[in-house]
């Protein structure tokens, strides 16, 4: 199993915290998966595309027996299942979004998947929850721990603490 797999997952249509319980029930009850830690949910207003409803976000540590291109057809899939409109435009509005963002110690470069996720550093809305869960885990390739990448973030946009727990 590939213990060292961090999930990101956001929503900011309809009831936003029932997209992000059901991307954590699908994960968790995925066959070779198996969620490990979830991090408090957190609101984040829109980072890219302002003219839309504020984000609730997330980190899961998962588990898996797959690679990385097939756990990415299985998240496609829950997406999908939540209601994911995959015509939007990029960092539009969406029930479900899950992105890989860093599987084990690996370094993947494809037209589909980029690991670990190319824009970790610039968003607080995932270094804050991963902080919470692993803040002492480094980024392939690197040498500076999420802590840290938090503490050097340039993002300067607003991120609360939604609910601290939610059930897995």
């Amino acid at each position: 199993m590939n213990d060292q797999v961090f999930l990101g997952l956001g929503s900011n249509l309809d009831d936003r915290l029932s997209h992000l319980l059901f991307g954590i029930d699908q994960l968790s009850n995925a066959k070779g998966i198996q969620v490990i830690n979830i991090s408090s949910v957190y609101i984040s207003e829109p980072k890219y595309l302002q003219d839309q409803n504020d984000f609730l976000n997330m980190v899961i540590h998962i588990e898996t027996e797959y690679s990385g291109q097939e756990l990415l057809k299985i998240i496609k899939n829950i997406e999908y299942n939540a209601g994911r409109d995959f015509n939007i435009e990029r960092n539009g509005p969406r029930k479900l979004d899950i992105d890989i963002l860093s599987f084990q110690h690996s370094t993947i470069s494809t037209n589909e998947l980029q690991i670990p996720h190319p824009r970790i550093a610039e968003r607080k809305f995932v270094l804050i929850p991963w902080s919470e869960i692993s803040p002492q885990f480094i980024l392939p390739g690197g040498d500076i721990t999420i802590e840290s990448l938090l503490a050097a973030c340039c993002d300067t946009s607003t991120i609360n603490i939604y609910k601290e727990s939610v059930a897995f």
